[in-house]
């Protein structure tokens, strides 16, 4: 059984998807990269923070530089090359996944869970 893992394993790791997915991912540690990804975090834990209070104050700023940030982290090329590579990885794990635990239950969900 461990020695069938470890072939799927090795499988999977010489998978262009998760070859091009783990040089996709090695390409948002760029300096210029992790300071954005920084920032969005920041502000927008910032905003969320503040918007429980929005009937009491005015966060119209704090909205503004959100939306900013979110449109610079969405138009960023190498953050969109990031998650299709990972949706593609993922896509095949679920196949694999469909593969290896198919006819163990009828009532086992297969289906990715999508936020």
């Amino acid at each position: 059984m461990f020695t069938l893992l470890n072939d799927l394993n090795e499988c999977i790791c010489n998978d262009e998807k998760y070859k091009a997915y783990i040089e996709a991912k090695k390409q948002l540690e760029k300096e210029d990269i992790n300071q954005l990804l920084k920032k969005y975090q920041n502000i927008s834990h910032d905003y969320f923070k503040l918007k429980q209070y929005e009937k009491y104050t005015d966060i119209s700023s704090s909205k503004k530089e959100y939306i900013e940030i979110k449109k610079q982290i969405s138009n960023n090329q190498i953050i969109q090359e990031y998650y299709t590579k990972y949706y593609e990885l993922n896509g095949l794990l679920e196949e694999v996944t469909k593969i290896i635990f198919s006819g163990i239950s009828d009532e086992l969900l297969l289906d990715r869970y999508l936020l």
